[in-house]
């Protein structure tokens, strides 16, 4: 039961690494969808458990900076470990 492979080289436009691939204005929109989602949910709850806006918003907040920060670390890690090692250094 022998079967026949035939093996060729396949060509593509997509980048071996994912993250090579150009930031378009479809990502930009997914990205303010987002931030705008995180407020919502944020003033959802906030109304759900009777807070007012100073209480709720700082936290929503830290939300969207650390997922920011997630962001831009997977988007551009090389950058992220170059900032780290300069922290490192000065300390």
């Amino acid at each position: 039961m022998a079967t026949d492979v035939q093996t060729g080289t396949i060509t593509t436009q997509v980048p071996a690494r994912l993250d090579r691939l150009p930031w378009s204005r479809f990502h930009r929109r997914v990205v303010i969808g987002w931030a705008a989602l995180c407020f919502f949910l944020a003033g959802s709850g906030a109304s759900a458990a009777y807070l007012t806006v100073s209480e709720i918003f700082p936290n929503a907040f830290r939300m969207l900076a650390a997922g920011s920060s997630t962001l831009v670390r997977r988007r551009w890690p090389h950058h992220a470990r170059r900032v780290c090692t300069h922290a490192a250094a000065a300390t």
